[in-house]
């Protein structure tokens, strides 16, 4: 029966006496932060929507690879890999969102270090490095929130002069009786109808054969102008219809 006997230097099972199997719960938790400083990104990659947000949330999945690996060596290949996979991506990718990674890479790539058993001093210097990242990624999310915050949409009564000189106001045909006082004077043109600055009018028709007057509202008029328009003009006396005049058409 053979004997086998260890390395020089290693212990009953070869392995080296200072390498540990398993990771760290430091580097564990320095692993879970990397994932929470990446819930930032994919936040807003939810809330923004579009084909944009959909890469940053086919990339977060990865942050959290490392976490699957026990072994400290598979751990360390992980952190390093998926570290270095996220700083490319991040910086090519950065119009897509992806540059927001990066934080999320560089507690990666600390995380194989801060390992207490191999030097305590040593991990607690990456572990702080770590720490001050993801509290600084946490200050520019909530900076960020309350810059948006700030910003108030235009009011109402600000967009509405904007789009009212941008489009042509509403003409209106408007159907008579016949023998209305408005029907009897066919041919007639009238200025600042109703006694609204610019507003003209012309009754078409000769009397008692199914009269209209055409009604032009001046450039610049508002929508509400319009409306008050609208409702002088079916409240005169003989109005049957008042319609839109087609474009054109007026």
């Amino acid at each position: 029966m053979a004997i086998s006997m260890p390395l020089p230097g290693t212990g009953q099972d070869g392995r080296q006496p200072d390498e540990e199997p398993y990771r760290h719960r430091w580097q564990t938790l320095l692993a879970v932060a990397a994932v929470l400083t990446a819930v930032p990104v994919v936040l807003w990659a939810v809330f923004s929507g579009g084909p944009v947000g959909g890469v940053p949330l086919a990339v977060a999945p990865f942050v959290a690879t490392p976490l699957f690996h026990r072994r400290a060596s598979a751990f360390r290949r992980s952190c390093l890999s998926i570290g270095a996979t996220l700083t490319v991506l991040g910086v090519l990718g950065v119009f897509f969102g992806l540059g927001f990674f990066l934080p999320s890479a560089v507690i990666l790539f600390l995380a194989p270090g801060a390992d207490p058993r191999r030097g305590r001093v040593g991990a607690c210097i990456l572990a702080g490095v770590a720490g001050l990242t993801m509290a600084g990624t946490a200050a520019f999310t909530g900076l960020l929130i309350w810059a948006f915050a700030q910003v108030d949409p235009l009011p109402t009564s600000a967009v509405e002069p904007a789009v009212s000189a941008e489009r042509e106001p509403d003409a209106y045909v408007v159907e008579l009786a016949p023998g209305t006082p408005y029907a009897s004077v066919p041919e007639r043109h009238s200025y600042d109808f109703l006694g609204m600055r610019g507003v003209t009018s012309h009754v078409d028709g000769v009397p008692g054969d199914h009269p209209r007057m055409r009604v032009w509202p001046p450039e610049g008029f508002s929508l509400s102008d319009e409306a008050h328009l609208k409702e002088e003009l079916a409240a005169l006396p003989g109005v049957r219809k008042v319609a839109v005049c087609p474009p054109g058409q007026c």
